[in-house]
């Protein structure tokens, strides 16, 4: 699965701070639930600390 968040001013932001993050879970959910895939985020992290936030946010928001 290949998504990318999206705010105003970039097409490929953090999940975690994007206006289209829950349409992202629910497609995203909705795929893992039948098929085991990898999921490949199209976005430039600035530190570690970043990427944490966003596996962190995506491992939340997909075990519901």
């Amino acid at each position: 699965i290949h998504v990318s968040g999206e705010t105003e001013n970039n097409i490929h932001s953090l999940v975690y701070m994007a206006r289209n993050a829950q349409k992202i879970i629910d497609f995203t959910a909705q795929i893992l639930s039948k098929i085991n895939v990898p999921i490949i985020l199209e976005v430039e992290y600035k530190d570690s600390e970043e990427l944490k936030k966003e596996i962190n946010f995506l491992k939340k928001e997909l075990s519901n």
